[in-house]
């Protein structure tokens, strides 16, 4: 969502690119780690990548671009007081970077309800959500139950 919320304030532009660098690789997850340093990437094509593939390349890539403290600045101005970034580096973040369902349930059934940043931008989060959800649909009883939630029915009904 702070990508986002920086494109909304003229920060950033979906359209511009970021350098893979070595360091910002990633294993774990996510098939950007396995691409050539020096390649660059667009900022849509990495927020894709990170909720879509749950790419940890893009979302460090993301992370230190967007900066530490301005994605910290969000998460409490949204009521996530559960949730906190303390690194990029995402192998060595298990209680650095930290979160709750409580907290991410709140994040989603805001952007589901346009109660972040702006209607425009929650319409774009819940695309490139719900293209994901579509995508999968069916394949694992997670993907059911997260469904079958207010918040993506809501979601749903928004559908663009």
């Amino acid at each position: 969502a702070e990508a986002f919320r920086q494109r909304e304030s003229g920060l950033i532009k979906f359209s511009d690119e970021l350098i893979l660098r070595h360091q910002d690789r990633e294993y774990g997850s996510g098939p950007l780690c396995y691409t050539r340093a020096g390649t660059s990437w667009p900022i849509q094509k990495l927020v894709e990548l990170m909720i879509q593939e749950s790419d940890n390349t893009a979302t460090q890539m993301l992370i230190n671009h967007l900066g530490i403290n301005n994605l910290n600045r969000s998460i409490k101005k949204w009521g996530m007081l559960q949730t906190k970034i303390g690194t990029s580096n995402l192998l060595e973040a298990d209680d650095i970077n930290v979160s709750t369902a409580h907290d991410t349930n709140l994040l989603l059934t805001k952007i589901a309800t346009g109660q972040i940043i702006s209607s425009k931008a929650c319409e774009d989060m819940i695309r490139i959500l719900v293209e994901e959800i579509e995508r999968l649909e069916g394949a694992d009883a997670l993907v059911k139950l997260w469904t079958s939630s207010q918040w993506f029915k809501d979601a749903m009904e928004k559908k663009l």
